[in-house]
């Protein structure tokens, strides 16, 4: 798995997974209209509205680290610290996970607060972007 090559240890991580045949390609064009709780979400904490969900992660500041046919690695690097995000589809299931990697005994004290409060509405976002694109997959 690329996600293993861009970000092989972590501190936190968390996996959410959809059962169903699904194309990278459609988790990649999963638009926000299509996942208006998403846009919402997005729109409250400040982060970029773009067309699609995987464009407005991109507008956070993360990059395309690695892709292939069947996943997708975005990461973001802060000083503090690494965040990577896969998509990954395989035969009956598209799944997310998310890696969190933080550079200092400081830096993984102060994220504990942050992870507590974001990491419920991040899951969400990750489930609800796995249930669109399954959706978008079946209407072919």
């Amino acid at each position: 798995m690329l996600l293993d090559e861009i970000l092989p240890r972590w501190h936190h991580r968390e996996r959410h997974s959809v059962a169903g045949t699904v194309p990278l390609a459609a988790a990649r064009e999963v638009t926000l209209a299509e996942v208006p709780l998403v846009r919402l979400l997005f729109r409250l904490r400040g982060i970029p509205v773009r067309p699609t969900v995987l464009e407005s992660v991109l507008a956070l500041g993360f990059h395309v680290a690695a892709e292939s046919d069947d996943e997708l690695v975005v990461e973001y690097s802060p000083a503090w610290g690494r965040f990577a995000m896969n998509l990954h589809a395989e035969p009956g299931r598209l799944s997310t996970e998310t890696r969190v990697l933080l550079g200092s005994r400081r830096a993984r004290l102060a994220f504990l607060p942050y992870w507590a409060v974001v990491r419920p509405f991040s899951g969400l976002i990750r489930r609800l972007w796995l249930r669109a694109a399954l959706r978008r997959a079946r209407l072919g």
